[in-house]
């Protein structure tokens, strides 16, 4: 039997294990995590005021109904801020972080987004005719439905894994539909051809039967006007 001493030392040690793997999960995590949780209220104040805020820290502000028309903003923490409906036309937001954020319904036309993060932002049904988004990361964005006319973009963030569907002006390759290869396009194409090659000739089968049975009527029709007039003309012979 083991003494009552070594059992609680094992205890004892396994649970100051378990609290340093607590302590090491909780530590990387908040590694990982932004370091300022909520939006400084004297950044919002400057922004709504001067509309000069570069390097602000705004994140989860609610800055619905303001009008920031050619704000600065560049480098700015926007991370999941509430920017639905609001005017940002010609805003310099180059580098500035929107990861998260809600810019639906939002007028960003010609607005500076070289560099932005919009990792999971959400951009429906958004104005972004001749905007920046060079080097900007797309992963996870929402352009479904947006004005994308004019955009200024890289490979890069035509490759990136965002939601494009129903966006005007994208030339880009969308979320589901894929490009046809040049095979199928050729396939098709010589079907197509292969239909009109066989409507051609049945038209034509078709006009050729047509005229054959014309000219039959009209040799049946002659013939006939021929025996009238031979026995027409026997029977006038006889009367005389």
């Amino acid at each position: 039997m083991a003494s009552p001493n070594l059992v609680t030392n094992k205890s004892k040690i396994y649970n100051m294990k378990k609290f340093a793997c607590l302590f090491i999960i909780s530590f990387l995590l908040l590694m990982q995590a932004p370091v300022s949780w909520a939006a400084n209220a004297k950044d919002v104040a400057k922004l709504k005021k001067t509309k000069k805020c570069p390097k602000c820290n705004l994140t989860g502000a609610n800055l619905r109904g303001i009008n920031l028309s050619r704000a600065r903003l560049n480098g700015a923490n926007l991370s999941g801020a509430k920017l639905r409906g609001v005017n940002l036309r010609a805003a310099n937001l180059s580098g500035a972080n929107l990861s998260g954020a809600d810019l639906s319904s939002s007028n960003l036309r010609g607005a500076n987004l070289r560099g932005a993060n919009l990792r999971r932002a959400r951009l429906r049904s958004c104005n972004l005719r001749g905007a920046n988004l060079n080097s900007a990361n797309l992963n996870g964005a929402d352009f479904r439905r947006a004005n994308l006319r004019g955009v200024k973009m890289n490979k890069s963030t035509k490759k990136a894994a965002a939601n494009f569907n129903g966006a005007k002006g994208y030339k880009g390759k969308t979320s589901t539909k894929k490009k046809k290869s040049r095979k199928s396009r050729k396939s098709r194409k010589s079907r197509k051809s292969r239909k009109s090659r066989k409507s051609k000739k049945s038209r034509k089968s078709k006009r050729t039967k047509r005229s054959k049975r014309t000219k039959r009527k009209r040799t049946k029709r002659s013939s006939k006007k021929r025996r009238t007039k031979k026995r027409r003309s026997t029977r006038k012979r006889r009367r005389r």
